[in-house]
């Protein structure tokens, strides 16, 4: 019985489960987010790491037409084909999200971005109501301050979120130096470190 129930609190990311979701990392922020060069960093990595793993990556932009699109050196790195949705709504699970999140018959989201409170946190809220298993990068997500930041992490962490960091979920991925995206993984993604970090929550 017990081990059934520990069983059931596991999830694991990985390249045929999961779909990364980057949430409205915009230029409009930059200046204003606390510690935003490590999230544009970290954001670069998981956009290349999608495409080296064949990851499914979606992107939504917050009113474009009014906060600007995605940072240039973002949408340079992005897997060929990638979905860049608008949106009003502050969650990301607006209609033509969620129609495309059920067409890739995916169980796990792995979430980051801005705000952490506002934006990422309505996000992962909504896709644990909807059943999915959420991972939120947690050295890729904040806010315009760290008490912002941190409370939400709790709040995601209270609603059953998983928490894990960049270089966690690369490790997870692979699971072993001998897989067949290591080298490239680790030339082109694990070596690229922010040079920065941020506070333990």
């Amino acid at each position: 019985m017990i081990s059934n129930l520990v069983r059931k609190k596991i999830s694991r990311i990985s390249t045929t489960n999961s779909v990364f979701f980057q949430c409205d990392i915009q230029g409009v922020f930059e200046k204003l987010v606390h510690k935003m060069p490590i999230v544009v960093k970290n954001t670069e990595r998981m956009a290349k790491a999608a495409g080296i793993f064949g990851i499914p990556l979606l992107v939504t932009e917050q009113t474009p037409d009014k906060l600007g699109h995605t940072l240039e050196s973002i949408q340079k790195v992005y897997p060929p084909d990638t979905p860049v949705i608008h949106k009003t709504s502050f969650s990301m699970m607006n209609d033509e999200v969620t129609e495309y999140f059920k067409s890739l018959n995916r169980d796990t989201v792995v979430l980051y971005g801005i705000e952490a409170h506002v934006c990422v946190q309505q996000t992962a809220l909504d896709l644990s109501a909807m059943g999915v298993k959420v991972h939120l990068i947690t050295d890729c997500v904040s806010s315009t301050c760290p008490h912002k930041r941190a409370t939400a992490i709790k709040r995601m962490t209270q609603a059953g979120v998983y928490m894990t960091t960049f270089e966690a979920c690369m490790f997870e991925i692979m699971r072993d130096c001998n897989h067949e995206k290591f080298k490239d993984i680790l030339k082109h993604v694990l070596k690229d470190n922010p040079k920065d970090t941020f506070e333990v929550v």
